[in-house]
Order: structure tokens, then C-alpha cells, then sequence
């Protein structure tokens, strides 16, 4: 019985080597044999170890693998796991090999790793900087070489020349092992010419113009100033969007079965210029034949339609029918119906070529404000974002103050994005604000130097900060050394005094300014205090107190002039009140702004007059992001106790902040003997604009205007002899605040006049 026991195990034993020294020399991708004999069944995996791997984590490779220790041995088993490793993409070669042990079988994975990206490099680009390139890139330097990654990123560069105009471009990688374990990624670039959008056409529109059609389009044909505009260049993907811009204008004026084809592209024979033809078919023009609402409790049907753009026997456009929508729902929306629901049907009759709207409203239940959560400030104190929401915890849900909480946020300037997202809790009529913001810096620190039209050279040096410790203060010192004018500044403003709404601060300031004929010297300073006493208004009152002193006189200056030459002290009281509800404070669509500003002089000091201005602003939002800006301002200012007004305190006109066609000063009064501006008591101007956008990205726009207005002596007869300027301008709300450079042409010049004036700033818009 020992002998036959000793003779199983001797040949059990040489069967298992014989198969364990096959496995060994097995190539990778042999496949294990399914039929298994039954003496090998019950062969257990006492240990699998993992081998060749640096960069790979061998708990990674373990996860991957079915076969784990305690199970029978399986060929079949095994052969999936390979499939699975080599399914991650970071090996090369696999091999596996067994040897007995303790009974059973010791399995070995040995891997062989792909070889690691030590560097991406471009070779050949000229048209496109090799750190534009590489931003398309998602390979990066110390990753795993992978063939199909490499694969997409040709594809992601070609996509991106393609997007430059540069359809010709031929891009192949190429790998280069540089030692064992590393490999250089180097893709050459051929990057061929430029094409270009030679014209855009289209076949069979009659109704719509193809002027008008192009106005909607990102596709536009090469121009002499593609390079600013980044139009002439063919992309496909922007095509195709502006199909449907096109398809939209056509459901706009009432031609709701357009049929837009696939646009035909052809090249020239160099094919460095390429033509686009879009096919139309128009079909039939409807307008709308009635409008009808139910549904409705809260408002009447008459209430309503009163604020719908749809009415019957006009055009039927889908753009209005968005508007009216968007119009009924803020209607409920500013009476707590934040669920409200209106459905609207369209049908239509092909016969009389009209469409009947029907609009179903379901004005769902009150709603209510939960809770506020506000998120992504990490400077700025919550206080100071919770107190410019115009809602509470537990208020009223009102559409409209959530709107004008987000005005009121993003007027702060504190921020680069501020959203407010509405969350309604499940089956409840309550909604939990989540208020986001992404603070941008408010701190600023600038050395420099420039040139200025009214001031010529100027250096400046500036440090302020907009939002002080988070508290929402502001602070600023600033110094400008021109060679007309010399000034430094140093200004605090608190917005909120002891958590109210009340606003005060401090400006202290020593300037001196050379004019025509005489040079300025001011120094002093200012206090203010007021208060919001509503949404939108706020008034408050200041005191000035300011030594300044005439110089330098020239000897040919007004007599007039020469008498206020010396010391004087400037000891005024003023009073302000605003009515300000523009939109954006710095690029503003739509709102006014109308303030009252009134100022006595005499509290001890030399001057002694009394001043008021009275300024009007207001913004009417038109197509296309476009505004129509039109301002009025006019001012009055006399002596009393038998003075006379001081220079200094005069109206002045003329300049980028009032009429632009002439120099600053150079409107109004002369003195007849010295032919000195000597400004004027009264004064009248009007300005209007027409802004739209040039680069909406870089927040870049133009403006093109009209002026009118003048300056008075108190003997003159009040708001005749205007005078008339046009002209075109760009502003750009820059890093360092709004830039404004326009261009004014004097339209009535008279003899020593120029014709024209350019001008720029940067500072605040009028």
C-alpha cells in the first residue's frame, strides 16, 4: 500500500512540473487551453506576485485581475486577466509563469511598462505659438506612452489649425525612444496657407434680404480688419450654428416652415480661398391671428395681454413669443408664484396663412425663501454679501428683488461672477437661495507713466483697495505728476457706517493745474455722510474746506483773472440726492441715473456763492445687445453779498465728459480783451449715444454719438447758440477700470477752432 501511495505522488508530482515548465515558456498572447484535465482541476493558486512594474502601483494590477489566491488553477481564467491588464493601456508586454509551491502553484505576472513621456515638443509651427498648441494638448510630461491618446491629440491640433483657417495642415507624430524607459513625443507640422472666406452667398431667399440675413451670422467674409475682428476664417462648426441663427430669423418674421439646406463649400484652384452658398426655401409669411390666456385667477386676461409683444394682425415671430413668456412668468414671479407654468399652443391655418396662440397658465402655489447659503467668498465677510440681497429668510419669493439682488452684487465690483441659483425643496413651496460668487482682486498698485489729451505727460502711481479686510471699504492714495498738472489724492469710503444703510467718507487732496493763462494751487478736503433711503434713492450731505490760491497769471490775462490772483479759502456746505437704477454701473443697458447736487459757499471762507446741477442719465436696451444712452445736464451757479463767482467754480464745457468735438474749456464765455475762457454761469448739454459691442469677450464696444450744448454768462439769453459736435469712440472696461478713446468733430467751427478732437481717459463713464 506504501509503495502505491510513494508510485501516485512520484507521478503526480512529474506531471505537475512537466506542466508548470510549458507555462514557463508559454509566449504572451498564447491561449490557454479550456479543457483542463481532471488531475489539474484541483490545482490550488497558493501565491501570485506581481513583477516589472515602477510607475504602476501593483495594488492597481491586483485589482484588475479575477484570479486570486485560494482559487483552482484556470487557464481560462488567466487569459481574461491578461486581456484586463492590457486593457489599461500602460503595459507593453505581459508574461506569466507558475512554479509549484507548498502544494499548490506560485502565479507570476511579469509587466512590462510602456515608457514614460519625457517631453512634448512641436516642430515646423510658424503660423501658431508653440504655448497655444500645447494648451490643446492633454499628454503631458512624466505620463504613460499611449498610442491612442497620441492619436486624438493629432486630431485636437489639426481641429485647432482648422479653427485658424490653416485647412491644409499636416500633423504627424513622431516617437523617439531616448532611453530604456523613455520616449520624446515630437509632432511635425506642415502648416500650409491660410484660407480664407472669400464670400458668403445664399440661393433662393427673397423675403430677407442677404444683408440682412449676414447680420446674424459669426460667418462673415474676409475684410480688411479680420485681424481684429476674427472674422473671414471658414469653420465648420461655426457654420452650422449660424444655420440655425438663420433658421431663428426667418421664425422671427413669421416663416415658420424655412427650409435651410446644407450649405455648398467650395475652394479656388490654389484652395487658399473658400465660398460658401446656402440654399433657402423660404416658404409662406403667417401673422398672428388671436391670442388667448386661461388658466389665469391672479391677473386678469387684459392684465396680461398687456404685457405680450404678440398681438393680432402683426408678424408672428417666435423671438416675442419667448419674450412674452419670460414676461407673464416675472408678472407672477414678483407675486410669489415662483412655480407658475405657461404652456403655449400654436395653431395654425395654412389657408389664411395665421397662427392662433393659446397660452395655458398654471399659476402654481406662494412661494417662500428658505434658506441663503452663501458660497466661493474667501475675503469678502458674508454681511456684506448677505446685506445687497433684497430678500430675507422667509420672505415673500419676488423674482424681481432677486434680480436686482444680483445687480446690487455685481455693482460691487468685488466679483468676476456672481450667480444665484433657486433650489425648491422636495414637495414643499419653499426655495433655498444658493448664492455663488468667484471674488476677483480688489487690491491694485500701479507705477507708470502716459499721456493724457487734456494734460499731455503724465507719470502716476496708484494703491487702493476696493474691498479693505473684507469689509467692503474703500481705500486709495493716489499721485499723477504731469506737465500740466500735478495732484495727489488720498480718499476712504465706508459704504455701510455701523452695519446701516448709510454711506460716508473722507478725500483730502493737494492739486495744482496750469491753464490758458494762469496756474491753480488747491488743497483740502472733503467729508460726506448720507443714506439709501430706498431701493433706489440716497442722499446725503458734504463740507469742503479748501485753500486755493491763483499764480503765474500771465500779464495778458483777463483783468477779471488778475483780480482773484493770491490766496483764497473755499468754506461750502453741499447737499445731494440720487435716483440711480442702471442695471451695471460701469457698462450699463438699461435704468437712469438723475441726481440733484446743490452746494452754498460762505461758511466763513472767502467765496461766497451757491451752486446747483442738475444731471440726468437714462439707457434703452435695442437689438443685438445694443443701447440707446441719452443725458441732459444743466447748471447754475452765482455770487451773493456782492461777489462774484470764483473762477474755479464756473461751468466749463467742452472735453470727453460734455461736448467732444472741442477742447476742454473752449466753449462758452471769451473775455474780449485777453481772449481768455473764462467759463460762464449758466450752463446746457445734451448728449446722445448709440453703444454696441465690438469684442463682447473682451468686453470692447463702440459708441458713436451726438452733442449739443453751451456755456452762458449771466447776460446771455439761456439755451440759444448751441453748439453741435458728432463722433465715434471704443470703450473697454480694462483691468485698470474703464478706458474711453473717442473722437469728436466739431460741426459748426468757427475761426481758431480745430476741427476735430481725440481724446481718452480712464476713469468712469458719464
Amino acid at each position: 500500500m506504501a509503495c502505491w501511495i510513494r508510485s501516485f505522488c512520484a507521478r503526480s508530482l512529474m506531471l505537475l512540473l512537466v506542466f508548470s515548465g510549458a507555462l514557463m515558456f508559454m509566449p504572451v498572447n498564447h491561449a490557454f487551453s479550456e479543457e483542463v484535465p481532471a488531475s489539474q482541476e484541483m490545482i490550488q493558486i497558493k501565491v501570485i506576485e506581481v513583477k516589472g512594474n515602477r510607475k504602476i502601483e501593483e495594488s492597481t494590477i491586483r485589482s484588475k485581475l479575477t484570479m486570486k489566491v485560494g482559487d483552482a488553477f484556470d487557464p481560462a481564467v488567466i487569459r481574461a486577466d491578461i486581456k484586463k491588464l492590457y486593457g489599461i493601456g500602460y503595459f507593453d508586454d505581459i508574461k506569466v509563469s507558475t512554479e509549484g509551491y507548498e502544494g499548490g502553484l506560485k502565479l507570476v505576472f511579469l509587466v512590462v511598462e510602456k515608457p514614460v513621456v519625457r517631453e512634448v515638443q512641436f516642430d515646423g509651427n510658424k503660423k501658431l505659438e508653440t504655448d497655444k498648441l500645447r494648451e490643446k494638448l492633454t499628454i503631458i510630461p512624466n505620463s504613460l506612452l499611449n498610442q491612442q491618446l497620441i492619436a486624438d491629440n493629432t486630431e485636437k491640433l489639426r481641429a485647432y489649425y482648422e479653427e485658424e483657417g490653416y485647412f491644409h495642415a499636416e500633423i504627424v507624430p513622431i516617437v523617439k525612444t531616448v532611453s530604456k524607459n523613455e520616449a520624446v513625443i515630437t509632432y511635425q507640422i506642415s502648416e500650409g496657407s491660410k484660407v480664407t472666406l472669400a464670400k458668403v452667398e445664399f440661393e433662393g431667399n427673397k423675403a430677407l434680404s442677404s444683408r440682412k440675413i449676414k447680420k446674424v451670422m459669426s460667418t462673415q467674409s474676409w475684410w480688411m480688419f479680420s485681424w481684429f475682428d476674427q472674422t473671414g476664417v471658414y469653420k465648420k462648426e461655426y457654420l452650422q450654428y449660424d444655420l440655425e441663427n438663420i433658421k431663428a430669423l426667418y421664425h422671427n418674421n413669421g416663416y415658420i416652415y424655412v427650409q435651410i439646406g446644407e450649405p455648398r463649400v467650395t475652394f479656388n484652384e490654389k484652395k487658399t480661398k473658400v465660398s460658401v452658398k446656402i440654399p433657402i426655401i423660404e416658404g409662406d409669411q403667417f401673422k398672428v391671428g388671436s391670442v388667448s390666456i386661461k388658466g389665469n385667477t391672479l391677473y386678469s386676461e387684459k392684465e396680461l395681454l398687456a404685457k405680450t409683444k404678440q398681438k393680432s394682425g402683426e408678424v408672428y415671430s417666435r423671438e416675442k413669443m419667448s419674450k412674452d413668456l419670460i414676461a407673464i412668468n416675472e408678472m407672477y414671479g414678483e407675486k410669489g408664484r415662483a412655480f407658475v407654468n405657461v404652456v403655449p399652443t400654436v395653431d395654425t391655418n395654412q389657408q389664411a396663412k395665421t397662427v392662433a396662440i393659446a397660452l395655458d397658465v398654471d399659476e402654481g402655489a406662494e412661494a417662500s425663501i428658505g434658506r441663503i447659503n452663501i458660497g466661493g467668498n474667501v475675503k469678502t465677510r458674508d454681511k456684506v454679501i448677505r446685506r445687497e440681497i433684497r430678500l430675507d429668510e422667509g420672505d415673500q419669493y419676488n423674482s424681481r428683488l432677486l434680480r436686482r439682488s444680483r445687480e446690487r452684487l455685481t455693482n460691487l465690483n468685488y466679483f468676476e461672477t456672481v450667480d444665484v441659483v433657486e433650489n425648491r425643496r422636495p414637495g414643499l413651496p419653499i426655495i433655498d437661495l444658493d448664492v455663488k460668487v468667484k471674488e476677483k482682486p480688489t487690491g491694485y498698485m500701479s507705477v507708470g507713466g502716459g499721456y493724457s489729451s487734456v494734460d499731455k505727460f503724465v507719470a502716476m502711481a496708484e494703491i487702493s483697495q476696493g474691498n479693505l479686510f473684507g469689509r467692503g471699504e474703500t481705500i486709495k492714495l493716489k499721485a499723477e505728476l504731469g506737465s500740466r498738472r500735478t495732484s495727489y489724492n488720498f480718499s476712504f469710503i465706508e459704504p455701510w457706517l455701523m452695519d446701516k444703510e448709510i454711506y460716508s467718507g473722507i478725500n483730502l487732496y493737494n492739486e495744482k493745474r496750469e491753464f490758458q493763462s494762469y496756474d491753480r494751487n488747491a488743497r483740502g478736503g472733503n467729508v460726506f455722510i448720507g443714506k439709501r433711503f430706498s431701493e433706489y434713492w440716497n442722499h446725503g450731505v458734504s463740507y469742503t474746506y479748501e485753500k486755493v490760491k491763483l499764480e503765474d497769471i500771465s500779464p495778458g490775462a483777463s483783468q477779471w483773472i488778475r483780480e482773484q490772483e493770491g490766496d483764497n479759502l473755499n468754506s461750502s456746505i453741499g447737499y445731494s440726492i440720487t435716483r440711480d437704477s442702471r442695471d451695471s454701473n460701469l457698462a450699463p443697458m438699461s435704468g437712469s441715473r438723475n441726481s440733484l447736487a446743490l452746494e452754498f459757499a460762505g461758511l466763513g471762507g472767502d467765496y461766497k456763492f451757491y451752486k446747483s446741477t442738475l444731471d440726468s442719465s437714462w439707457y434703452f436696451p435695442f437689438i443685438w445687445e445694443t443701447t440707446f444712452h441719452l443725458r441732459g445736464k444743466v447748471g447754475y451757479v452765482g455770487g451773493y453779498s456782492g461777489e462774484s463767482v470764483p473762477i474755479g467754480e464756473r461751468f466749463y464745457a467742452g472735453g470727453i465728459n460734455s461736448l467732444r468735438g472741442f477742447r476742454y474749456g473752449y466753449v462758452g464765455p471769451k473775455d474780449p480783451a485777453s481772449g481768455d475762457y473764462i467759463g460762464g454761469n449758466k450752463t446746457l448739454i445734451f448728449n446722445a449715444e448709440y453703444i454696441f459691442p465690438l469684442v463682447p469677450e473682451s468686453k470692447i464696444r463702440g459708441v458713436v454719438f451726438f452733442d449739443a450744448g453751451n456755456v452762458y454768462a449771466s447776460n446771455e439769453e439761456f439755451g440759444s447758440d448751441f453748439r453741435y459736435d458728432a463722433g465715434a469712440g471704443i470703450r473697454w472696461l480694462s483691468p485698470v477700470g474703464p478706458l474711453r478713446l473717442e473722437w469728436g468733430y466739431n460741426l459748426d467751427s468757427k475761426e481758431g477752432e480745430r476741427k476735430s478732437v481725440l481724446e481718452f481717459t480712464i476713469g468712469s463713464y458719464f
